[in-house]
């Protein structure tokens, strides 16, 4: 199927999630469904099939600012990176791409 991602079941590890979202995922598209995006001006490392890692900046948006939802089954080790208390307040984390900064 072209364009989508499936990933393995016995891909547990964040490297092997990455490993398949950078190298074997099919960004073919159907044309008459979806124009394809033209990504020659985007700077290779931030490209997937590049293989780099890069830093992403974030913001921390109190809850009831914006639209987030949080799940029981998060592990601990990557809600603590997501959510944290402001006070009385929850807040989440918003992840943004250092192109949008420009």
């Amino acid at each position: 199927m072209q364009g989508v991602f499936f990933a393995p079941a016995w891909a547990s590890s964040l490297d092997q999630w990455l490993f398949y979202e950078q190298k074997r995922m099919d960004t073919g598209v159907d044309p008459l469904k979806i124009v394809s995006p033209d990504l020659s001006p985007l700077p290779s490392q931030y490209r997937p099939e590049s293989g780099r890692y890069f830093l992403l900046p974030s913001l921390w948006i109190p809850e009831g600012e914006w639209q987030a939802f949080s799940s029981s089954s998060l592990p601990a080790s990557v809600k603590s990176d997501i959510e944290r208390m402001d006070g009385d307040k929850k807040a989440f984390r918003l992840f943004v791409h250092p192109l949008s900064q420009k």
